[in-house]
Protein backbone atom coordinates (compact mmCIF):
# COMPACT_ATOMS: atom_id res chain seq x y z
CA UNK A 1 0.00 0.00 0.00
CA UNK A 2 1.31 3.38 -0.87
CA UNK A 3 0.94 6.08 0.93
CA UNK A 4 1.77 9.18 -1.72
CA UNK A 5 -1.75 7.76 -3.22
CA UNK A 6 -3.56 9.78 -1.35
CA UNK A 7 -1.44 12.77 -1.82
CA UNK A 8 -2.39 15.47 -4.44
CA UNK A 9 0.24 17.54 -6.31
CA UNK A 10 -2.05 19.85 -7.70
CA UNK A 11 -3.77 20.61 -4.07
CA UNK A 12 -0.49 20.63 -2.37
CA UNK A 13 1.51 23.16 -5.15
CA UNK A 14 -1.31 25.94 -4.25
CA UNK A 15 -0.05 26.01 -0.95
CA UNK A 16 -1.63 27.63 2.10
CA UNK A 17 -4.22 29.95 1.70
CA UNK A 18 -5.66 30.31 5.01
CA UNK A 19 -5.04 31.57 8.66
CA UNK A 20 -2.87 28.15 9.99
CA UNK A 21 -0.67 27.01 7.78
CA UNK A 22 -0.42 22.98 7.98
CA UNK A 23 1.95 21.87 10.54
CA UNK A 24 4.00 19.57 8.50
CA UNK A 25 5.60 17.90 12.04
CA UNK A 26 1.92 17.05 13.48
CA UNK A 27 0.73 13.43 13.73
CA UNK A 28 -2.33 11.83 12.02
CA UNK A 29 -4.58 12.72 14.79
CA UNK A 30 -3.38 16.10 15.09
CA UNK A 31 -3.32 17.14 11.33
CA UNK A 32 -7.03 16.15 11.86
CA UNK A 33 -7.98 17.99 14.33
CA UNK A 34 -6.55 20.80 12.00
CA UNK A 35 -8.75 19.94 9.03
CA UNK A 36 -11.68 19.72 11.17
CA UNK A 37 -11.15 23.41 12.35
CA UNK A 38 -10.59 24.47 8.79
CA UNK A 39 -13.73 23.10 7.97
CA UNK A 40 -15.65 24.80 10.76
CA UNK A 41 -13.95 28.22 9.22
CA UNK A 42 -14.65 27.37 5.20
CA UNK A 43 -10.91 27.20 4.86
CA UNK A 44 -11.46 24.10 2.30
CA UNK A 45 -8.08 24.09 0.86
CA UNK A 46 -6.38 24.26 4.32
CA UNK A 47 -8.69 21.24 5.46
CA UNK A 48 -7.80 19.32 1.98
CA UNK A 49 -4.09 19.79 2.98
CA UNK A 50 -4.36 18.59 6.92
CA UNK A 51 -6.44 15.46 5.96
CA UNK A 52 -3.78 14.67 3.07
CA UNK A 53 -0.93 14.67 5.57
CA UNK A 54 -2.95 12.89 8.32
CA UNK A 55 -3.50 10.17 5.30
CA UNK A 56 0.39 10.56 4.08
CA UNK A 57 1.29 9.38 7.62
CA UNK A 58 -1.51 6.73 8.42
CA UNK A 59 -3.86 5.66 5.70
CA UNK A 60 -6.07 3.75 7.96
CA UNK A 61 -7.18 7.07 9.54
CA UNK A 62 -10.93 6.94 8.75
CA UNK A 63 -11.53 10.49 9.95
CA UNK A 64 -8.94 11.76 7.51
CA UNK A 65 -11.09 9.87 4.91
CA UNK A 66 -13.77 11.23 5.62
CA UNK A 67 -12.83 15.07 6.14
CA UNK A 68 -10.84 14.63 3.02
CA UNK A 69 -13.94 13.65 1.22
CA UNK A 70 -15.93 16.81 2.73
CA UNK A 71 -13.54 19.35 1.92
CA UNK A 72 -13.23 17.98 -1.60
CA UNK A 73 -16.50 18.01 -2.08
CA UNK A 74 -16.83 22.08 -0.50
CA UNK A 75 -13.82 22.69 -3.32
CA UNK A 76 -16.10 21.02 -6.22
CA UNK A 77 -13.15 18.14 -6.88
CA UNK A 78 -15.04 15.02 -5.39
CA UNK A 79 -14.66 13.42 -9.08
CA UNK A 80 -11.06 13.69 -9.17
CA UNK A 81 -10.41 12.32 -5.54
CA UNK A 82 -13.35 9.30 -6.96
CA UNK A 83 -10.50 9.23 -9.83
CA UNK A 84 -7.52 8.95 -7.22
CA UNK A 85 -9.50 6.16 -5.06
CA UNK A 86 -10.14 4.18 -8.07
CA UNK A 87 -6.66 4.03 -9.17
CA UNK A 88 -5.79 2.82 -5.55
CA UNK A 89 -7.55 0.47 -5.91
CA UNK A 90 -6.56 -0.90 -9.73
CA UNK A 91 -2.64 -1.25 -8.08
CA UNK A 92 -4.09 -3.00 -5.06
CA UNK A 93 -7.71 -4.73 -5.41
CA UNK A 94 -7.21 -5.81 -1.64
CA UNK A 95 -6.96 -2.00 -0.49
CA UNK A 96 -9.54 -1.71 2.58
CA UNK A 97 -8.50 1.89 2.87
CA UNK A 98 -8.99 3.09 -0.97
CA UNK A 99 -12.11 0.67 -0.74
CA UNK A 100 -13.50 2.56 1.95
CA UNK A 101 -12.53 6.40 0.37
CA UNK A 102 -14.28 5.78 -2.59
CA UNK A 103 -17.23 4.20 -0.76
CA UNK A 104 -17.86 7.34 0.92
CA UNK A 105 -16.97 9.47 -1.83
CA UNK A 106 -19.67 7.52 -4.14
CA UNK A 107 -22.57 8.28 -1.02
CA UNK A 108 -21.50 11.98 -1.34
CA UNK A 109 -22.00 12.51 -4.93
CA UNK A 110 -25.40 10.70 -4.94
CA UNK A 111 -27.43 8.10 -2.64
CA UNK A 112 -27.86 6.73 -5.60
CA UNK A 113 -24.68 4.71 -5.35
CA UNK A 114 -25.84 3.61 -2.64
CA UNK A 115 -25.70 -0.08 -3.68
CA UNK A 116 -22.04 0.48 -4.72
CA UNK A 117 -21.23 1.97 -0.98
CA UNK A 118 -22.76 -0.89 0.65
CA UNK A 119 -20.48 -3.19 -1.28
CA UNK A 120 -17.32 -1.02 -1.13
CA UNK A 121 -17.94 -1.11 3.05
CA UNK A 122 -18.50 -4.55 2.99
CA UNK A 123 -15.17 -4.75 1.24
CA UNK A 124 -13.76 -2.99 3.92
CA UNK A 125 -15.36 -5.04 6.57
CA UNK A 126 -14.25 -8.40 5.25
CA UNK A 127 -10.10 -7.01 4.54
CA UNK A 128 -10.43 -5.69 8.04
CA UNK A 129 -13.19 -6.72 10.44
CA UNK A 130 -14.24 -5.43 13.25
CA UNK A 131 -13.90 -1.42 12.49
CA UNK A 132 -17.10 0.27 14.19
CA UNK A 133 -17.29 3.03 11.92
CA UNK A 134 -17.59 0.81 8.63
CA UNK A 135 -20.52 -0.68 10.19
CA UNK A 136 -21.82 2.57 11.18
CA UNK A 137 -21.35 3.96 7.94
CA UNK A 138 -23.47 0.94 6.64
CA UNK A 139 -26.14 1.60 9.03
CA UNK A 140 -26.45 5.25 7.93
CA UNK A 141 -27.31 3.92 4.10
CA UNK A 142 -29.78 2.25 5.69
CA UNK A 143 -31.30 4.52 7.19
CA UNK A 144 -31.25 6.62 4.66
CA UNK A 145 -32.93 4.46 2.58
CA UNK A 146 -35.42 3.57 4.99
CA UNK A 147 -34.53 -0.05 5.24
CA UNK A 148 -34.86 -0.25 8.98
CA UNK A 149 -33.66 -3.66 10.16
CA UNK A 150 -30.68 -3.85 8.04
CA UNK A 151 -29.65 -0.64 9.20
CA UNK A 152 -30.35 -1.99 13.02
CA UNK A 153 -28.67 -5.06 12.15
CA UNK A 154 -25.49 -2.82 11.10
CA UNK A 155 -26.06 -0.13 13.87
CA UNK A 156 -26.24 -2.79 16.46
CA UNK A 157 -22.82 -4.27 15.33
CA UNK A 158 -21.63 -0.88 15.90
CA UNK A 159 -22.78 -0.18 18.95
CA UNK A 160 -21.46 -3.90 19.95
CA UNK A 161 -17.97 -2.67 18.95
CA UNK A 162 -17.64 0.54 20.02
CA UNK A 163 -20.30 0.56 23.13
CA UNK A 164 -18.98 3.80 24.10
CA UNK A 165 -19.70 5.81 20.85
CA UNK A 166 -23.09 8.34 21.72
CA UNK A 167 -23.33 8.91 18.10
CA UNK A 168 -23.81 5.13 17.27
CA UNK A 169 -25.98 4.57 20.01
CA UNK A 170 -28.99 7.30 18.43
CA UNK A 171 -28.62 6.08 15.41
CA UNK A 172 -29.16 2.26 16.63
CA UNK A 173 -32.02 4.08 18.74
CA UNK A 174 -33.64 5.53 15.81
CA UNK A 175 -33.69 2.44 13.90
CA UNK A 176 -34.87 0.38 16.99
CA UNK A 177 -38.10 2.91 16.79
CA UNK A 178 -38.76 2.48 13.09
CA UNK A 179 -38.93 -1.05 13.75
CA UNK A 180 -41.61 -0.66 16.56
CA UNK A 181 -39.07 -2.02 19.25
CA UNK A 182 -39.32 0.73 22.01
CA UNK A 183 -37.88 -0.97 24.88
CA UNK A 184 -34.62 -1.54 22.88
CA UNK A 185 -34.83 1.75 21.22
CA UNK A 186 -34.98 3.00 25.10
CA UNK A 187 -32.09 0.79 26.63
CA UNK A 188 -29.84 1.97 23.28
CA UNK A 189 -30.21 5.19 24.76
CA UNK A 190 -29.92 4.22 28.60
CA UNK A 191 -26.27 5.83 29.30
CA UNK A 192 -26.11 8.26 26.65
CA UNK A 193 -25.94 11.33 28.84
CA UNK A 194 -22.61 9.38 30.77
CA UNK A 195 -21.16 9.23 27.34
CA UNK A 196 -19.80 12.96 26.76
CA UNK A 197 -22.56 13.61 23.78
CA UNK A 198 -22.28 16.89 21.47
CA UNK A 199 -25.75 19.34 21.70
CA UNK A 200 -26.53 17.65 18.21
CA UNK A 201 -26.48 13.81 19.43
CA UNK A 202 -28.55 15.07 22.70
CA UNK A 203 -31.25 16.61 20.86
CA UNK A 204 -31.33 13.89 18.41
CA UNK A 205 -31.85 11.43 21.26
CA UNK A 206 -34.17 13.28 22.97
CA UNK A 207 -36.52 13.74 19.84
CA UNK A 208 -36.35 10.04 19.18
CA UNK A 209 -37.40 9.45 23.05
CA UNK A 210 -40.20 11.63 22.59
CA UNK A 211 -41.38 9.84 19.80
CA UNK A 212 -41.44 6.75 21.69
CA UNK A 213 -42.65 7.88 25.20
CA UNK A 214 -45.35 10.14 23.13
CA UNK A 215 -48.06 10.15 26.33
CA UNK A 216 -50.82 10.49 23.14
CA UNK A 217 -49.81 7.96 20.78
CA UNK A 218 -52.45 5.57 22.41
CA UNK A 219 -55.18 7.95 22.69
CA UNK A 220 -57.95 7.17 20.38
CA UNK A 221 -58.29 9.46 17.35
CA UNK A 222 -62.03 10.14 18.57
CA UNK A 223 -61.29 11.83 21.56
CA UNK A 224 -57.65 12.95 20.55
CA UNK A 225 -58.95 16.06 20.61
CA UNK A 226 -60.99 17.07 23.21
CA UNK A 227 -57.55 15.40 25.48
CA UNK A 228 -55.64 18.76 24.04
CA UNK A 229 -58.33 20.70 24.25
CA UNK A 230 -58.38 19.83 28.36
CA UNK A 231 -54.33 19.64 28.33
CA UNK A 232 -54.69 23.22 26.94
CA UNK A 233 -56.92 24.23 29.48
CA UNK A 234 -54.77 22.68 31.61
CA UNK A 235 -51.03 23.99 30.92
CA UNK A 236 -51.89 27.03 29.11
CA UNK A 237 -54.44 28.90 30.44
CA UNK A 238 -54.17 27.39 34.03
CA UNK A 239 -57.57 26.73 34.50
CA UNK A 240 -57.85 23.11 35.78
CA UNK A 241 -61.48 22.81 36.52
CA UNK A 242 -62.58 22.96 33.08
CA UNK A 243 -59.93 20.70 31.84
CA UNK A 244 -60.86 18.27 34.60
CA UNK A 245 -64.57 18.64 32.49
CA UNK A 246 -63.39 17.80 29.73
CA UNK A 247 -60.68 15.26 30.55
CA UNK A 248 -63.60 13.30 33.28
CA UNK A 249 -65.99 13.20 30.26
CA UNK A 250 -63.20 11.22 28.11
CA UNK A 251 -62.71 8.68 31.25
CA UNK A 252 -66.44 8.03 30.62
CA UNK A 253 -65.58 6.93 27.49
CA UNK A 254 -62.13 5.37 27.87
CA UNK A 255 -61.29 4.70 31.97
CA UNK A 256 -58.18 2.61 31.14
CA UNK A 257 -56.05 5.86 29.34
CA UNK A 258 -53.31 5.91 31.26
CA UNK A 259 -52.51 9.78 30.66
CA UNK A 260 -55.50 11.04 30.70
CA UNK A 261 -55.55 9.46 34.41
CA UNK A 262 -52.59 11.53 34.53
CA UNK A 263 -53.93 14.84 33.38
CA UNK A 264 -57.27 14.82 35.76
CA UNK A 265 -54.75 13.91 38.65
CA UNK A 266 -52.26 16.84 38.15
CA UNK A 267 -55.61 19.39 37.43
CA UNK A 268 -56.83 17.72 41.14
CA UNK A 269 -53.28 18.86 42.73
CA UNK A 270 -53.66 22.25 41.02
CA UNK A 271 -56.82 23.09 42.82
CA UNK A 272 -55.90 21.62 45.78
CA UNK A 273 -57.58 18.14 46.07
CA UNK A 274 -55.13 15.98 47.23
CA UNK A 275 -56.98 12.74 47.68
CA UNK A 276 -58.49 12.84 44.26
CA UNK A 277 -55.22 14.03 42.20
CA UNK A 278 -53.47 10.52 44.30
CA UNK A 279 -56.42 8.06 43.29
CA UNK A 280 -55.67 9.33 39.08
CA UNK A 281 -52.26 9.61 39.34
CA UNK A 282 -51.99 5.97 41.07
CA UNK A 283 -54.10 4.45 38.69
CA UNK A 284 -52.25 5.83 35.81
CA UNK A 285 -49.50 4.48 36.81
CA UNK A 286 -51.22 0.87 37.49
CA UNK A 287 -52.91 1.06 34.30
CA UNK A 288 -49.20 2.02 32.53
CA UNK A 289 -46.31 1.36 34.11
CA UNK A 290 -43.96 2.06 31.32
CA UNK A 291 -45.52 5.75 30.44
CA UNK A 292 -42.89 8.07 32.04
CA UNK A 293 -45.50 11.23 32.48
CA UNK A 294 -46.99 8.83 34.70
CA UNK A 295 -44.48 8.29 37.12
CA UNK A 296 -42.99 12.03 37.25
CA UNK A 297 -46.34 13.47 37.83
CA UNK A 298 -46.86 10.94 40.99
CA UNK A 299 -43.34 12.02 42.19
CA UNK A 300 -44.25 15.46 41.63
CA UNK A 301 -47.18 14.66 44.23
CA UNK A 302 -45.24 13.16 46.74
CA UNK A 303 -42.48 15.58 46.70
CA UNK A 304 -44.70 18.23 47.25
CA UNK A 305 -45.94 16.32 50.39
CA UNK A 306 -41.75 15.44 51.14
CA UNK A 307 -42.43 12.14 50.96
CA UNK A 308 -39.29 11.89 49.26
CA UNK A 309 -38.53 8.31 48.98
CA UNK A 310 -41.47 7.48 47.65
CA UNK A 311 -40.74 10.52 45.16
CA UNK A 312 -37.31 8.67 44.44
CA UNK A 313 -39.03 5.85 43.29
CA UNK A 314 -41.02 6.84 40.76
CA UNK A 315 -38.35 9.78 39.54
CA UNK A 316 -36.00 6.87 38.94
CA UNK A 317 -38.91 4.67 37.42
CA UNK A 318 -39.72 7.59 34.88
CA UNK A 319 -36.47 7.31 34.08
CA UNK A 320 -35.84 4.16 33.20
CA UNK A 321 -38.34 4.72 30.81
CA UNK A 322 -37.43 7.69 29.65
CA UNK A 323 -33.83 8.38 30.61
CA UNK A 324 -33.63 11.59 28.87
CA UNK A 325 -36.56 13.03 30.53
CA UNK A 326 -34.65 16.45 32.06
CA UNK A 327 -37.86 17.19 35.15
CA UNK A 328 -36.50 13.84 36.68
CA UNK A 329 -32.86 14.59 36.44
CA UNK A 330 -33.40 18.11 38.05
CA UNK A 331 -36.02 16.66 40.71
CA UNK A 332 -33.56 14.15 41.83
CA UNK A 333 -30.52 16.12 41.40
CA UNK A 334 -32.31 18.75 43.79
CA UNK A 335 -33.18 15.80 46.23
CA UNK A 336 -29.86 14.77 46.53
CA UNK A 337 -28.20 18.04 47.26
CA UNK A 338 -31.19 18.67 49.73
CA UNK A 339 -30.33 15.11 51.55
CA UNK A 340 -26.38 15.33 50.96
CA UNK A 341 -26.13 12.34 48.85
CA UNK A 342 -22.92 13.49 46.76
CA UNK A 343 -22.79 10.34 44.50
CA UNK A 344 -26.30 10.24 43.74
CA UNK A 345 -26.19 14.75 43.20
CA UNK A 346 -23.45 14.28 40.73
CA UNK A 347 -24.83 11.84 38.28
CA UNK A 348 -27.65 13.81 38.25
CA UNK A 349 -26.08 17.22 37.77
CA UNK A 350 -24.06 16.00 34.95
CA UNK A 351 -27.19 14.59 33.16
CA UNK A 352 -28.95 17.91 33.87
CA UNK A 353 -26.02 20.11 32.11
CA UNK A 354 -25.89 17.48 29.32
CA UNK A 355 -29.43 17.87 28.71
CA UNK A 356 -29.48 21.45 29.17
CA UNK A 357 -25.78 22.99 27.42
CA UNK A 358 -26.68 26.62 27.16
CA UNK A 359 -27.92 26.70 31.27
CA UNK A 360 -25.75 27.98 33.53
CA UNK A 361 -27.80 26.52 36.67
CA UNK A 362 -26.60 22.73 36.55
CA UNK A 363 -23.20 23.76 36.61
CA UNK A 364 -22.66 26.07 38.97
CA UNK A 365 -24.73 23.61 41.43
CA UNK A 366 -22.18 20.80 40.07
CA UNK A 367 -19.12 23.11 41.00
CA UNK A 368 -20.69 23.80 44.35
CA UNK A 369 -20.92 19.60 45.28
CA UNK A 370 -17.31 19.33 43.66
CA UNK A 371 -15.74 21.76 45.50
CA UNK A 372 -17.23 20.71 48.74
CA UNK A 373 -16.04 17.47 48.52
CA UNK A 374 -12.46 19.08 47.43
CA UNK A 375 -12.44 18.25 43.78
CA UNK A 376 -11.56 21.77 43.00
CA UNK A 377 -10.13 20.61 39.30
CA UNK A 378 -13.78 19.15 38.76
CA UNK A 379 -15.34 22.34 40.21
CA UNK A 380 -13.14 24.78 38.16
CA UNK A 381 -14.05 23.02 34.85
CA UNK A 382 -17.99 23.78 35.70
CA UNK A 383 -17.25 27.32 36.44
CA UNK A 384 -15.12 27.76 33.63
CA UNK A 385 -18.02 26.52 31.06
CA UNK A 386 -20.25 29.17 33.09
CA UNK A 387 -18.43 31.84 32.12
CA UNK A 388 -17.97 30.66 28.45
CA UNK A 389 -21.69 30.61 28.45
CA UNK A 390 -21.99 34.11 30.25
CA UNK A 391 -18.77 35.71 31.01
CA UNK A 392 -20.40 38.32 33.27
CA UNK A 393 -21.66 35.45 35.73
CA UNK A 394 -20.81 36.86 39.59
CA UNK A 395 -21.79 34.18 41.04
CA UNK A 396 -19.65 31.59 38.94
CA UNK A 397 -16.39 34.91 39.35
CA UNK A 398 -17.09 34.48 43.42
CA UNK A 399 -17.04 31.12 43.27
CA UNK A 400 -13.81 30.92 41.35
CA UNK A 401 -12.64 33.41 43.56
CA UNK A 402 -12.90 30.85 46.71
CA UNK A 403 -11.90 28.18 45.08
CA UNK A 404 -8.00 30.14 44.07
CA UNK A 405 -8.37 31.33 47.92
CA UNK A 406 -7.76 27.62 49.19
CA UNK A 407 -5.26 26.74 46.27
CA UNK A 408 -3.63 30.06 47.55
CA UNK A 409 -3.94 28.47 51.04
CA UNK A 410 -2.38 25.15 50.25
CA UNK A 411 0.12 26.46 47.66
CA UNK A 412 3.82 24.95 48.69
CA UNK A 413 5.92 27.42 47.02
CA UNK A 414 5.84 31.33 46.19
CA UNK A 415 5.62 31.40 42.91
CA UNK A 416 2.34 28.68 43.18
CA UNK A 417 0.69 31.73 45.84
CA UNK A 418 1.61 34.28 43.70
CA UNK A 419 -0.66 33.19 40.81
CA UNK A 420 -3.25 31.52 43.14
CA UNK A 421 -3.34 35.16 44.49
CA UNK A 422 -3.56 36.91 41.23
CA UNK A 423 -6.53 34.73 40.39
CA UNK A 424 -8.47 35.59 43.30
CA UNK A 425 -8.00 39.22 42.29
CA UNK A 426 -9.15 38.69 39.47
CA UNK A 427 -12.19 37.15 39.89
CA UNK A 428 -13.09 39.11 43.39
CA UNK A 429 -11.99 42.00 41.25
CA UNK A 430 -15.07 41.37 38.47
CA UNK A 431 -17.40 41.09 41.27
CA UNK A 432 -16.40 44.51 43.15
CA UNK A 433 -16.76 46.11 39.77
CA UNK A 434 -19.98 45.08 39.50
CA UNK A 435 -21.15 44.94 43.43
CA UNK A 436 -18.86 47.28 45.36
CA UNK A 437 -20.35 46.54 48.71
CA UNK A 438 -20.28 42.97 47.83
CA UNK A 439 -18.19 42.04 51.33
CA UNK A 440 -17.65 38.42 50.62
CA UNK A 441 -15.47 39.11 48.06
CA UNK A 442 -13.65 42.29 49.89
CA UNK A 443 -12.91 39.49 52.19
CA UNK A 444 -11.12 36.95 49.52
CA UNK A 445 -9.02 40.09 48.06
CA UNK A 446 -8.10 40.90 51.69
CA UNK A 447 -6.76 37.72 52.67
CA UNK A 448 -4.26 37.10 49.69
CA UNK A 449 -2.93 40.99 49.97
CA UNK A 450 -2.41 41.06 53.81
CA UNK A 451 -5.45 42.43 55.39
CA UNK A 452 -5.39 45.53 53.92
CA UNK A 453 -9.15 46.26 52.98
CA UNK A 454 -10.29 45.84 49.39
CA UNK A 455 -12.88 48.50 49.33
CA UNK A 456 -10.06 51.31 50.74
CA UNK A 457 -7.71 50.86 47.71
Amino acid sequence: MRAALLLSVPLLAVGCLGRTAVRRTAGPEQSVAQGREALRDGRYLDAAMAFEHALELDRSNLAAHRGLAHAYFELGRLPELEDRYRSALARDPDDPWASYGLAIVRYARSTAHAKEALQLLARVDALHPGLADVAYRMGLIHLDAEAWRPAADALGRAVALDGRNATYRVAYAVALYHLGEKERAIDALADLLELSPTPAEVEKARQVAARITDPLREVPESVKERVKRGLAWLEQADVPQNAIDILRDVLLEHPDLAIVHSYVGLAYQRIGSAAEALTHLRRAVELKPDLPLAHLYLGNFYYGRDRFEEAKEHYEEALRHNPLLLEAHVLLARMAMEHDDRPRALRHLRAWATLEPENPTPLLELARVLARSGELDGAQRALRRVLHLDPDNLEAHLSLATIWRRRYELARDEASRRAAAAQVEAHAGRVLEAQPDNAAAARLIDAVRGGTPAQAR
